[in-house]
């Protein structure tokens, strides 16, 4: 990065005083054309007198001063257009002439900035992946794009394209769930809170085993459009019906939206105003689209976006990688990754575990041993390794890093 900064801080530089330049010489190009056109006008005007008061007025009588007179009374010289038009065609070709020598200057410094990005980034992304691992396959990523389209609400879409990939009608798309949850949810957008409240009561027992803040959320809704509405006695009352069995886990916050009320006549200019803003409802729908989910075991996110999402963040890794390894050397024995790969939180799961060391699935009897190091094997495998003497030094399968047997937590999913 050291050698693309400056690059970078060359072509913003130039780029402002490009910006200024520019400016400058549109304006002075538009004043000379508003002084062309005054020029024009007046000249026209001066010739449309002057033809006037020669037909109309009486020759004046001679004197001994006529000829000074005539000289100081007489019209402009008529302006010759086509002389004025040639001069404009010189000022405007003079400035796009103007125009262009700084951006010249600018597409300059940006080639040179991309040829820095290209040195330090000299590995081809094409050659990290490999076109036919999925021909025999392709049925899993029509399949993926199918669920992606229930995931995102487009069924129409999703109809179309099951129909032309010639997909039959899988129940792994979850279709009849999520037509559920979007109809929830375009009720909320309406202002409708009945279908999540109806929602909300029949799963009432799962919600709260979940720790589900939803139902809070949508008695603060309420609570916050009946204030907004101009109705701050039903609000006051609502909020006591239904704000104590919340006290526990939200007691700050009701207090804070009972506090609204002072402002109830200019929430939105108040100290409130983030209470009754869009993002309000924006963490509602993102609450009850995460409830759902976790409710009916399903990912938040479809397998397409998770699946693009972890291809972007190992793409450094791979880059990496690829530009050890020597051509034709396999990355991996086992179908497993070599390496570390830098995840993000929310895509750090496993739906099972499968351990690297005996290939077997983990179970209750056999769960994933986790070691100091941050690796997994199974608890098997762990006692194989060590022998059985849990106070003994191990290697780790997957790094040089050592661990003492007993040091190992059990991992739960």
């Amino acid at each position: 990065m050291d050698k693309i900064l400056p690059e970078f801080e060359k072509v913003a530089k130039r780029q402002k005083i490009a910006a200024r330049e520019s400016d400058k010489t549109l304006h002075d190009l538009v004043a000379q054309l508003k002084q062309a056109r005054a020029r024009l006008a007046a000249s026209a005007s001066s010739s449309s007198s002057s033809s006037v008061s020669a037909s109309t007025a009486p020759p004046p009588p001679p004197t001994q001063d006529a000829g000074a007179s005539a000289d100081a009374s007489s019209p402009l010289p008529p302006v010759d257009i086509a002389v004025v038009v040639a001069e404009l065609q010189k000022i405007v070709k003079d400035a796009m002439a103007k125009l262009q020598e700084p951006h010249k200057e600018v597409q300059a410094g940006l080639y040179k900035y991309g040829r820095a990005i290209e040195k330090r980034f000299k590995t081809d992304v094409n050659a990290l992946w490999d076109p036919d691992v999925l021909r025999e396959r392709s049925d899993l990523l029509d399949l993926a794009i199918a669920q992606t389209f229930v995931r995102e609400g487009r069924f129409a879409l999703h109809d179309t394209f099951q129909r032309e990939a010639s997909l039959a009608p899988s129940a792994a798309d979850d279709r009849a769930l999520f037509e559920g949850l979007f109809r929830m949810l375009g009720a909320l957008k309406a202002g409708d809170l009945e279908p999540a409240w109806q929602w909300v009561a029949q799963h009432s027992d799962a919600l709260a085993a979940l720790q589900s803040t939803l139902a809070y959320r949508l008695v603060s809704w309420q609570y916050m459009t009946l204030l907004q509405a101009g109705a701050w006695e039903p609000a006051v009352t609502y909020a006591r019906q239904q704000f104590p069995r919340f006290r526990d886990a939200h007691g700050d916050a009701i207090q804070r939206l009972m506090g609204a009320v002072l402002y109830r006549d200019r929430l939105a200019q108040s100290p409130y105003a983030d209470l009754v803003g869009p993002e309000r409802l924006a963490q509602i729908t993102e609450t009850l689209t995460r409830d759902f989910c976790r409710l009916h075991q399903l990912p938040t996110e479809s397998l397409l976006e998770t699946a693009a999402m972890v291809g972007t963040l190992a793409l450094p890794t791979l880059i990496k990688m690829a530009s050890v390894l020597k051509p034709g050397v396999a990355w991996t024995q086992t179908s497993e990754m070599s390496v570390e790969l830098p995840l993000i939180n929310r895509v750090r799961y496993h739906s099972t575990f499968v351990c690297p060391v005996s290939k077997e699935q983990g179970t209750d009897a056999n769960p994933p041993m986790l070691l100091t190091c941050g690796h997994m094997i199974a608890r098997e495998s762990l006692n194989r390794i060590s022998k059985g003497q849990m106070n003994s030094k191990i290697k780790c399968t997957y790094c040089p890093g050592e661990t003492i047997a007993s040091q190992a937590q059990q991992l739960y999913f």
